[in-house]
């Protein structure tokens, strides 16, 4: 087959990439041989477009080093893609909203932006890691690194723990969601922001320590770990909704007196939890907030809460909610199953 231009104003290359009519950008790879498991893109291309690849059943792709840009998702769905190498000219890898197929095992090369080490994508000075490719169930960040970006380690199944370095400022949104393997990770102090989503979905996670400067814990932060206990920092203010939902070995939570706010279905279907201690600075129990935590039996509410919102204690069998003698507060008519199950504390 030969090269052919498009009704679009693009070109067909002999193997199904298009084009444009200069050359320079790659807007869609055309799987014309389902069989066909390598592509040269073509010498000359500076961009390849969002979602280039997408679905493509590829294992190899070569880029020429005319390379300067990758757009987002330029290989979404891309599950059989296996290696890539790093054009010397590339400047921008944009990766912001999807990780590479867990089926990917090697970058080769580098270019003055980006560099691959030991199954790891950096940043040319390696401060920032931008994509784990590793199937080794121990990792060791180097010194250098000051931030994870997001999705950087996410569904990297084999991995079990990982060593992060002092130097660690951020972990970004997703980093670690799906890494279903990793059973615990000790977070260095010196990390003042952990993304939303982050663990979410690591169903080993079982031990994590959290830095004394995080002030929030972002929404679906933890959601569907394992959990067995919480430490959370004096100093934070702000529990995010569904942040430790469905953490089903997760005994007890001590929320300090700093926090001012827990969102909706933070701890829902913790089904262990057996003891809760709320925040004195909490004014709402939000909605759901412990829904589905069967083996909590009793638990306080402090004097500062005025309202208790739809099913922030439903689905608990014979649950003890004790609220102060004088204490005014609005309670939503479906905030527990069984409204005896509310009592006046002296």
């Amino acid at each position: 087959m030969k090269a052919k231009e498009t009704k679009h104003g693009t070109f067909i290359d002999e193997q199904g990439g298009e084009y444009s009519m200069d050359g320079k950008t790659l807007y869609h790879f055309h799987q014309t041989n389902p069989d066909a498991t390598m592509y040269e893109v073509r010498d000359g291309c500076e961009i390849i477009g969002q979602m280039a690849f997408k679905n493509s059943s590829l294992s190899k792709l070569h880029l020429p080093d005319s390379v300067t840009v990758i757009r987002d998702q330029a290989f979404f769905g891309c599950t059989q893609l296996r290696r890539l190498n790093i054009p010397r000219s590339l400047m921008v890898f944009e990766m912001e909203h999807s990780p590479f197929p867990s089926s990917f095992s090697e970058f080769y090369g580098s270019s003055d932006h980006y560099k691959s080490e030991d199954g790891i994508l950096y940043n040319t000075d390696k401060t920032e890691v931008l994509l784990c490719f590793s199937n080794r169930g121990e990792l060791k960040l180097p010194s250098t690194v000051k931030r994870i970006t997001q999705q950087a380690f996410a569904n990297r199944q084999y991995l079990r723990t990982i060593l992060l370095p002092d130097s660690l400022e951020s972990i970004g949104e997703a980093s670690f969601m799906g890494c279903t393997g990793l059973t615990r990770i000790a977070i260095p102090q010196t990390v003042t922001a952990i993304g939303k989503r982050c663990f979410w979905g690591c169903h080993s996670l079982n031990e994590v320590s959290l830095p004394q400067c995080i002030k929030e814990i972002l929404p679906f932060s933890f959601f569907s770990c394992n959990l067995r206990e919480i430490t959370l920092p004096d100093g934070l203010k702000k529990i995010g909704e569904h942040a430790f939902g469905a953490n089903f070995s997760l005994k007890s939570v001590h929320i300090p007196n700093s926090v001012r706010s827990i969102g909706v279905s933070a701890f829902e279907k913790c089904e262990g939890l057996e003891e809760a201690l709320l925040s004195e600075r909490l004014t709402v129990i939000e909605r759901s907030v412990f829904e589905g935590c069967k083996t909590l039996k009793s638990i306080d509410v402090p004097s500062s809460v005025r309202r208790i919102k739809s099913r922030a204690f439903a689905d608990i069998e014979d649950i003890r909610v004790n609220i102060s003698k004088g204490q005014t507060v609005i309670i939503s008519e479906d905030s527990f199953d069984d409204e005896s199950c509310l009592h006046i504390k002296e």
